[in-house]
C-alpha cells in the first residue's frame, strides 16, 4: 500500500533539509506453493461502488460503509485502508478477518472541502489476499 514518510538530512550544524517520500509497497506472494494459495485468505467487497446520492455542498459530513469478507480459510490480515482524496476519511474496525467473518469499514465525506460538482472518489483496500492485495472502492455522489 501507500506509505508516506519524511527523511531529514542535516549535511553541517544548522542546514536542515526535510524530504518526504511517497513510496508503494507491494507485498511478495510469489513464494506461496499451490497448496498454501489453495488455503489462503480472499478478499470479498460486496459493494465496489458507495453512491452517496445528493450530498448538500454546504452541509455536514456524510457517512456511509462497506463491508469487507473473507472467503478464504486462513485469516485475511487489514494491511491498510485509505483515501488520497482530500475531504475523505476512512477507517475500518478490524485489522484481521478470520474466516467467514466481516470488518466494516467507514468513510466519511466532507463537501465542504471538496471541489467540482461530482463525488468520485477511491479507497483502496490493502490486505493479504494473494490473488488480490489491493482492491478500490469507488466513493460516488453529486453536490
Amino acid at each position: 500500500g501507500l506509505v508516506e514518510d519524511s527523511v531529514v538530512i542535516e549535511p553541517t550544524p544548522g542546514q536542515r533539509y526535510t524530504l518526504p517520500l511517497t513510496l508503494l509497497v507491494k507485498e511478495d506472494f510469489s513464494k506461496l506453493s499451490a497448496a498454501e494459495m489453495k488455503d489462503s485468505p480472499m478478499t470479498v467487497i460486496e459493494n465496489q461502488t458507495v453512491d452517496l446520492g445528493q450530498i448538500d455542498r454546504a452541509g455536514e459530513p456524510v457517512t456511509a460503509t462497506f463491508t469487507i469478507s473473507n472467503a478464504g480459510k486462513h485469516p485475511l490480515k487489514i494491511r491498510r485502508v485509505y483515501s488520497t482524496d482530500a475531504g475523505v476519511s476512512v477507517s475500518c474496525d478490524a485489522t484481521e478477518i478470520k474466516k467467514g467473518k466481516k470488518a466494516r469499514v467507514t468513510v466519511t465525506v466532507d463537501p465542504r472541502v471538496q471541489t467540482g460538482g461530482l463525488l468520485n472518489s477511491r479507497v483502496n483496500v490493502v490486505t493479504t489476499d494473494p490473488l488480490s492485495p489491493t482492491q478500490v472502492v469507488r466513493i460516488v455522489g453529486t453536490y
